[in-house]
């Protein structure tokens, strides 16, 4: 079981560097009331330079987000004021993080993940992906992976990049219920 796993992980692995755009890798999917784990992919630097900071901007609707510590990195959680209030498992929130920011080193050669939890709130009726703009610094430069227009970009060139996203399965009839 543990050769099976391992193996999973390394094609896993390997997808997202082949990839070699920034990217989400979990969940699959998510709809309203959902509680999620976001796993984010950096699979390289900024033109042979070293990452420095990611920033992910959470969207409007995702609420009690939750970053998991990385060894060696520092982060500042900004907060603001919700467009509405939100019913958290019975709870009204009408604040919370709505940027995410790491500060530490990434060489080039290098790639790593960025995970928080968080909680579908609401999703704009007809929206069919999730996206999560992000900004990564690094020592000399930055990209910008902020596009939402889903058209494929090609070569790290453009001023935007394509933003990370997760699929929306819309299945409001059920509100499911995760940890």
């Amino acid at each position: 079981m543990k050769i099976i796993l391992a193996i999973g992980a390394a094609v896993l692995l390997c997808a997202a560097q082949a990839q070699a755009h920034v990217g989400m890798l979990s969940p699959d999917s998510v709809s309203r009331g959902q509680s999620f784990k976001a796993v984010i992919a950096v699979p390289h630097g900024c033109e042979s330079s070293a990452t420095t900071a990611i920033k992910i901007h959470i969207p409007e609707g995702i609420i009690a987000v939750k970053p998991q510590p990385k060894a060696g990195w520092r982060i500042n959680k900004s907060e603001g004021a919700y467009a509405q209030t939100y019913d958290y498992y019975g709870t009204p929130l009408k604040q919370g993080v709505n940027e995410l920011t790491w500060q530490g080193r990434l060489g080039d050669d290098e790639y790593d993940e960025f995970v928080f939890k968080a909680y579908a709130a609401a999703i704009p009726a007809g929206t069919d992906k999730l996206y999560f703009k992000l900004e990564q610094q690094c020592e000399n430069g930055r990209l910008l992976w902020t596009d939402v227009s889903g058209q494929k970009i090609n070569g790290h060139a453009a001023a935007e990049l394509g933003a990370p996203f997760i699929p929306v399965k819309n299945d409001d009839a059920a509100a499911v219920h995760h940890h």
